[in-house]
């Protein structure tokens, strides 16, 4: 008999001798401290209860050191104990996790093969980012079921992509109407995301995409151009990204920035940066002209980095500009 493996599908299954009982719903215990580590829905489903008296019997639990970071060894032995061992506490949520799935996966029979299951994640982060910009903007009650749905896949790190569905301070002409995340609850968020496991982490676009910006008469002398334009093949007409070569973009990206990183506990920020497809079609013409494409771009994006920097985040931004120019590995940013 071979098991359904558990998800993400552990790097090592091994077949011990003899059967594993599964424990009765009733035997399932957690101590508060551990059943607070993972989802509740999943504990639900894998018939897992808390007592507040209980010792954690039903896992026994060994620190192991030579285990790697976030890594875990589970072993579900003939006898019916349970042995979880890591060296850290993020490899025993994992190997917590992995036991409930075994228990939803198998719960039809009494018994399963007995097994020691050794895993460790190929990537230290493993994470996703969520587009709130261009389509609903999930409730408190979703992004709470998103966060949990990704520590079971043992998922560590959420971006929240913004273009202008933030509740900035200021400008409130881009953000009224679309319900946007406030300060308060990216706090909320974060501290739930802490608590499952997984880091929350600042996004918002600081170059291209600000079509929701540059719309609006306060912000269209920022755009790089109003006029036609080619989007890599296709033909466009109208704002899209911020000018590069105007100051005053800077003062905007400093303020959205300023009042973002500071919601966030995390230490990245995702300042986008990508598919500025119409720099060098406007206002930007002439310093493109004068030097090139690729170094007007990457010197707009090294400043927004160190507005980053200087608010003690570190910046992350989309490659596919700075890869189709392999150039700009001799500018400094």
């Amino acid at each position: 008999m071979r098991i359904a493996p558990p998800l993400p599908h552990p790097h090592k299954i091994e077949y011990l001798a003899g059967q594993h009982p599964l424990a009765e719903h009733a035997c399932r215990l957690l101590t508060p401290e551990h059943a607070a580590l993972i989802p509740q829905g999943l504990l639900q489903m894998a018939g897992v209860g808390c007592n507040p008296a209980s010792a954690g019997s039903w896992v026994m639990y060994q620190t192991n050191v030579e285990i790697p970071a976030q890594g875990y060894q589970l072993t579900l032995a003939a006898n019916g104990k349970c042995l979880l061992e890591s060296s850290d506490a993020a490899g025993f949520r994992y190997g917590l996790i992995t036991l409930c799935q075994l228990y939803i996966l198998h719960d039809s029979g009494p018994s399963l093969p007995a097994i020691r299951i050794t895993d460790t994640p190929t990537f230290a982060t493993r994470g996703i980012m969520l587009d709130v910009s261009r389509d609903r903007i999930p409730t408190m009650q979703m992004f709470y079921d998103i966060i949990d749905q990704l520590c079971t896949l043992k998922f560590n790190h959420l971006q929240l992509y913004t273009e202008h569905t933030f509740a900035y301070q200021g400008h409130e002409e881009v953000w009224s109407g679309w319900a946007p995340l406030t300060a308060g609850e990216i706090q909320r968020l974060t501290e739930y995301a802490t608590l499952r496991g997984v880091e929350l982490a600042a996004n918002q676009n600081c170059f291209g995409h600000m079509v929701p910006w540059l719309k609006h008469a306060r912000y269209a002398p920022l755009a790089e151009t109003h006029g036609d334009w080619m989007f890599d093949i296709w033909p466009r007409k109208g704002a899209f990204s911020l000018c590069p070569t105007d100051p005053a973009s800077l003062t905007l990206v400093e303020d959205l920035l300023t009042q973002l990183a500071g919601c966030y506990t995390c230490p990245w920020v995702n300042i986008g940066a990508d598919e500025t497809y119409d720099i060098a079609y406007g206002r930007s013409k002439h310093e493109v002209a004068r030097k090139g494409r690729a170094a007007v771009y990457l010197e707009f994006v090294g400043k927004v980095a160190r507005i980053a920097e200087g608010l003690g985040k570190r910046p992350q931004f989309w490659g596919d500009i700075a890869l189709s120019h392999p150039e700009l590995s001799l500018i400094h940013i």
